[in-house]
């Protein structure tokens, strides 16, 4: 269960207002939500609360029992794909578990009943989701008395074969409230129905284990990495680590790579957004602590860096109408490198010396359309391709835009039409801080971003995703599906064999 803070005191005040969430309270961290029915079990009830103790009923049924049965003990468990699954007891023998999905409590797929009971009464099932062996345990009691049966399932399609255990084995208390996002609540109040049933669509498993954002995607000789934020939380972090992959879908830890506690003397917290670039043999990391820029090496991808100033590159408050973060090196095809940064109403660019460790002339602003933070470069096409978050890394609609160059330094144009390329569908929600990757000799291009965590998880707790990037025939980005997978199961993703990838992929 999450911790308690000072938030909780502040959402349960919101909570209990007739209109939804103020501004003020936009970022809190916390809701939870409880399921009931009324009378002779109507339908699902939910109550809302900002501290797990104070109450208030939504005075709404979302969704009411079909097929003459009706709704009792109703038990909801969000899954790690962010769908909501709901069980209840129907009252029906021969059918006394029904079932219905959700990724958004108000819109619900087909209810069907789960042939898990026999001919026997089904009371009380609850739901918990078996981390260790990715399935689901279904458990109910034949009269709330008797030692209760579980069965185990992946999809709620298929289903093992029930076995009795012991009451004491069910691992969930009756009532005992579920976490949700606090946007989720305000949605919530606001939403209505659709007039036919939803099928939820579940969201894809992240590509690295833990709680990590600001991804930043690389390739060096035959292997990707990816160095991102270590989230913890409030953005108080600490450390940078890397992880490697030889294909894209199988990710390995290697190493925590920069400690910026142990390893710098001018920045001991805020360690954010670090990117990493090689030239001539030698690796150049660029990252955030304590709101300046600063840049290690290392004789490998996977470090560990060395800070290689003693001080900052780049100091707070130097920067043209942004904060000093989210740095992003860029070396163009005439060799002269870039270290793009920026969090406010510009984005910034400075050019580097070949050294890559001292800036070439003066900061230069650049003008970007609804601009937030987060700027990636890439050329393809002989045009300069720009891309950046929009929003606040907290806001489920955080999200990403792009434009056009003809030159490094701008400016920047950005399309009428499918301006936004990344953004929040379904569960998948605050999806942006991206990086992308092109697999080499081909024209085959990813995305590594971050959206908040699930089924728990925020602006603060975060987890890396892929997804797979396209253009038109006029080099237009298409827009990207969070809730589509990259790879499918089994599928060799994008090995480099010779230097190049897979033909014909």
């Amino acid at each position: 269960m999450p911790r308690l803070s000072r938030f909780w005191i502040a959402l349960s005040s919101a909570l209990f207002m007739a209109s939804p969430l103020a501004a003020e309270h936009k970022w809190l961290d916390d809701a939870w939500v409880t399921a009931s029915s009324q009378g002779k079990g109507d339908g699902l009830r939910l109550a809302v609360s900002g501290d797990g103790k104070n109450w208030r009923d939504l005075n709404r049924v979302l969704i009411k029992p079909s097929g003459g049965g009706s709704m009792r003990d109703p038990h909801l468990l969000r899954g790690p794909d962010g769908v909501f699954r709901l069980v209840w007891s129907t009252g029906v023998k021969g059918k006394g578990i029904a079932y219905a999905s959700s990724t958004d409590l108000v819109n619900w797929s087909e209810q069907r009943y789960l042939p898990v009971a026999g001919g026997a009464a089904a009371v009380a099932p609850e739901t918990v989701y078996d981390e260790s062996a990715g399935q689901y345990l279904v458990s109910w009691s034949a009269d709330g008395k008797r030692p209760a049966y579980q069965v185990a399932t992946r999809d709620f399609q298929t289903f093992g074969k029930p076995r009795a255990v012991s009451t004491a084995a069910r691992e969930t208390k009756r009532g005992a409230p579920l976490w949700v996002p606090p946007w989720l609540v305000q949605e919530l109040e606001a939403s209505q129905a659709a007039a036919v049933a939803a099928k939820p669509l579940q969201a894809p498993p992240p590509a690295l284990e833990g709680f990590t954002a600001d991804p930043s995607i690389r390739v060096f000789g035959d292997t990707y990495y990816l160095y991102p934020t270590s989230d913890k939380p409030n953005w108080q972090t600490t450390d940078f680590s890397v992880w490697s992959s030889k294909n894209l879908v199988e990710w390995k830890k290697e190493r925590m790579a920069l400690d910026v506690v142990r390893d710098l003397k001018w920045g001991n917290i805020e360690a954010w957004a670090p990117d990493a670039i090689e030239r001539n043999g030698k690796y150049y990391f660029y990252f955030c602590a304590k709101g300046e820029i600063g840049v290690a090496t290392a004789a490998s991808p996977i470090g560990p860096f060395v800070d290689a100033l003693g001080g900052p590159l780049l100091r707070k408050g130097t920067g043209i109408d942004s904060n000093t973060i989210d740095p992003y090196p860029f070396i163009d095809d005439d060799g002269q490198a870039y270290l793009y940064y920026g969090n406010g109403r510009l984005g910034n660019v400075y050019k580097l010396k070949p050294d890559m460790v001292t800036v070439d002339g003066p900061v230069a602003g650049i003008e970007l359309k609804d601009f937030r933070e987060g700027i990636v470069v890439f050329k393809r096409g002989g045009k300069y391709y720009f891309m950046w978050s929009i929003d606040d890394a907290r806001s489920p609609n955080y999200r990403v835009g792009w434009g056009v160059a003809d030159s490094p330094m701008g400016p920047v144009k950005s399309p009428e039409n499918n301006f936004i390329v990344l953004q929040r569908n379904g569960a998948a929600v605050g999806t942006a801080h991206h990086s992308v990757v092109n697999v080499p000799g081909t024209d085959r291009w990813y995305v590594a971003y971050h959206r908040h965590a699930l089924p728990q998880g925020g602006g603060y707790q975060r987890q890396t995703v892929l997804a797979r990037m396209e253009f038109d025939g006029a080099g237009n980005i298409q827009p990207m599906d969070p809730l589509a997978v990259p790879f499918k199961p089994g599928d060799v993703g994008e090995p480099i064999v010779n230097g190049k990838g897979l033909p014909g992929r």
